[in-house]
């Protein structure tokens, strides 16, 4: 089934050889120079998102003043919305700050500025996607019964009606355990 991307979306773009590659360094270059420009910082770029076995939940420092708790939920708006478009490196991070957004304290904002500076060292990784087929061997797939999301029907609530719970496709030997033997009703 071919793939087809407009070229209208920003940061996609397609590749010689049919590849789809998804590219946010245009988009934080300028957030990383608002945010230089805006605070009058000079960010000192990292190799990591984390420092290493760092663990803000642990985290004991003064709360953050209300301005500081703003910058501390743009960053993280930020990170989000770059984890969506496709920079899976910093995912771990940006959801294990995001918990502190109601709250946050000096050193989860600290942390956040290091996940600004890993970003300005690492503008242009990306994630490529090949539409091509995988072909895989050794491996059979199973294909599920066509009538696996039967629809209950309110005008014959008979046994025949049921529907199936929960499916686990692929994996034949567990279907059977995990179908309903209760009707479904609305």
């Amino acid at each position: 089934m071919p793939f087809v991307m407009s070229r209208r979306l920003r940061g996609l773009s397609n590749l010689d050889d049919g590849c789809i590659k998804t590219d946010a360094a245009k988009y934080i270059k300028n957030t990383i120079d608002m945010f230089e420009q805006r605070h009058s910082w000079s960010l000192r770029t990292f190799d990591t998102p984390l420092a290493e076995s760092d663990s803000p939940g642990m985290d004991t420092s003064q709360e953050c003043a209300p301005q500081d708790a703003t910058l501390f939920q743009q960053i993280i708006g930020v990170g989000q919305w770059l984890v969506t478009i496709g920079r899976y490196d910093i995912a771990f991070t940006v959801t294990t700050l995001s918990r502190f957004c109601a709250n946050p304290r000096v050193g989860h904002l600290k942390r956040a500025v290091r996940l600004l500076g890993y970003l300005k060292k690492y503008p242009d990784h990306s994630v490529v996607y090949d539409p091509s087929p995988i072909e895989l061997e050794g491996i059979k797939w199973y294909k599920p019964p066509s009538n696996i999301f039967q629809i209950y029907s309110t005008k014959n609530p008979e046994p025949s009606t049921w529907r199936p719970g929960r499916a686990c496709w692929g994996i034949p030997e567990y279907q059977s355990s995990l179908w309903r033997s209760d009707p479904v009703r609305p």
